[in-house]
C-alpha cells in the first residue's frame, strides 16, 4: 500500500530508479548483479515490471533464495537490521556435485534454445539452469500460434512442440479442459494477442492503460 501511495506522487513512470519496490542499493551497499554487471539503480530490464518485484520479493522482503548468476551460486538468509545475509557464493555446478544432487536432476530437455552467450562475457549457456530453458521471445509464444504458423524458422517448431506435450500432460491430470489437438480452432481467438505488450517496457502498460481508459470512456457515454 505504501509503494501504491508513493508512486502517486512520482512523475511518470511512477518508478523510483533509487528504491524501487521498496529497497535502496545504495543505502544498503549491495548492488544487483548479472552476468556481466553490477550495478546501483533499479534500471536493468523489466526493474520496474515483473524482474524488479521478483528479486524484490526474494531477496529483500522474504530473504531467503538461491540466485544463480552465470556459473555462480548464492545463497541468501535473513541477516542483521533487516538486511540480507549471504551465506554462500560458489561455482554452481561443482557445488551440486558436491551435494550428490547431479544424480537427481531432471534429464536435458530434447530442445532448448536460451541464449546468453553475450560479447561481454566468457560465460556459455552450456551448463544447467540455462541450457534446461527455452526462451519463446515476442510473438513466438506456442498458445499464440498452436502448431500450424508458416512464418515460423522450423526450430520454433521442436521446442513449441514440446511445450504442447507437456502441456497436454498437466491438461489430462489436472482435467483442465483445454482441447489441445485443435488449439488454433478453440484458444487462439483469446490467446492470439498479449494485452500486456510484448517487451516490459514503460510504453506497453502506457498503451494498455489508455486503450482501458477510452473504452471505459465511450461504455459512460453509451450508458449516457
Amino acid at each position: 500500500k505504501r509503494q501504491h501511495e508513493e508512486a502517486k506522487l512520482l512523475p511518470y513512470p511512477h518508478f523510483n530508479t533509487t528504491r524501487g519496490w521498496g529497497w535502496s542499493f545504495m543505502d544498503d551497499g549491495n548492488r544487483w548483479e548479472s552476468i556481466y554487471d553490477k550495478r546501483w539503480r533499479w534500471a536493468y530490464h523489466a526493474a520496474h515490471s515483473d524482474q524488479g518485484l521478483w528479486l524484490y520479493l526474494a531477496k529483500f522482503a522474504f530473504q531467503d533464495v538461491s540466485i544463480v548468476i552465470g556459473d555462480k551460486l548464492q545463497n541468501w538468509i535473513p541477516g542483521k537490521n533487516g538486511k540480507p545475509k549471504k551465506i554462500l557464493e560458489d561455482k554452481f555446478v561443482p557445488e551440486l556435485e558436491r551435494r550428490g544432487l547431479l544424480s537427481v536432476m531432471p534429464p536435458r530437455p530434447k530442445d532448448t534454445n536460451f541464449s546468453c552467450n553475450l560479447p561481454r562475457t566468457r560465460f556459455k549457456c552450456l551448463e544447467i539452469p540455462y541450457k534446461d530453458f527455452v526462451h519463446f521471445s515476442g510473438e513466438n509464444k506456442p498458445w499464440q500460434h498452436g502448431l500450424v504458423h508458416s512464418r515460423k524458422a522450423r526450430s520454433w517448431y521442436g521446442e513449441a512442440r514440446n511445450w504442447f506435450e507437456e502441456l497436454k500432460k498437466l491438461n489430462k491430470r489436472f482435467d483442465i479442459g483445454l482441447d489441445v489437438d485443435n488449439w488454433r480452432e478453440n484458444h487462439t481467438e483469446y490467446m492470439g494477442e498479449s494485452p500486456f505488450g510484448y517487451i516490459a517496457r514503460h510504453v506497453d502498460h502506457s498503451v494498455v492503460i489508455q486503450k482501458q481508459k477510452l473504452e471505459k470512456e465511450r461504455a459512460d457515454n453509451d450508458a449516457e
